[in-house]
């Protein structure tokens, strides 16, 4: 139910800012790409800009001026294939996750690349699923766990591995409340003290045990509550409240 009410907000943002990009022309004897720019499939915003991704490349809309850019490798960006992107408001940087596990921080017209993961040799669970950004961090959910990026210092900082007995757990979706992040895994939804140092540890993490314990995609973090998103649900997606008593938000038939 989240992934589509999700998908149809893109779907709707895309026609919005299509017409704009019909005008957007290459200069005379530059280079020009051909990817499809008419679909969505990613959005985050700042207060200026509405970045937009379609899996390849990005669009920027700038709200001011009404302007439109197109982003890709041929003027900026590392790669094609994009996973996931998230603005800091902090720091006034947009994150950019690929399918490669490559990451690159975009700030302003400036982009610095982090190739670590990228770089890590892994036999199993090496996949971005999304990232979301709050405070000095961008928190990057991967197939086995989550990377944490300094976003002031501008490097990897630590790898939390939320899961049970150490095993390999996939992280799909992040959220960040007042006191305490949660985490969407393919195992059950798991939390954490924000501030805690021994994330790295899987025992400083608890998972939610009044939850069915399968394969949760999304999770948000609104008003002192966490919900998110069932997708093992033989009859359709489930949605979650995640406070001191869980129970079913929202159900939706398959």
């Amino acid at each position: 139910m989240v992934s589509k009410i999700v998908l149809v907000g893109l779907s709707i943002l895309s026609r919005i800012l299509f017409p704009y990009l019909l005008d957007a022309q290459s200069a005379v004897g530059g280079w020009n790409d051909h990817l499809n720019y008419g679909i969505s499939l990613d959005v985050t915003v700042s207060p200026k800009t509405v970045f937009s991704s379609n899996g390849l490349s990005l669009l920027s809309f700038d709200k001011e001026y009404r302007e439109l850019r197109r982003l890709s490798t041929v003027n900026m960006l590392s790669e094609v294939g994009i996973a996931s992107i998230d603005w800091s408001q902090d720091y006034e940087t947009l994150v950019i996750a690929y399918s490669s596990t490559n990451i690159d921080l975009l700030q302003g017209n400036s982009v610095m690349n982090i190739p670590d993961i990228y770089r890590k040799q892994m036999t199993e669970g090496k996949v971005i699923n999304k990232v979301r950004c709050n405070g000095k961090y961008a928190y990057i959910a991967c197939g086995f766990g989550i990377v944490v990026i300094d976003l002031e210092k501008r490097e990897v900082r630590d790898t939390w591995r939320p899961s049970v007995d150490s095993e390999i757990n996939g992280v799909n979706d992040i959220a960040c409340g007042d006191a305490y992040i949660y985490v969407a895994t393919d195992n059950g939804i798991f939390m954490a003290d924000k501030d805690s140092d021994g994330l790295a540890f899987f025992g400083n993490w608890s998972r939610v045990e009044n939850v069915p314990l399968n394969r949760y995609n999304a999770i948000v973090y609104s008003s002192g509550k966490s919900y998110a998103n069932n997708v093992d649900g033989s009859s359709g997606d489930v949605v979650y409240v995640v406070d001191d008593d869980c129970a079913m938000f929202l159900h939706e038939s398959g």
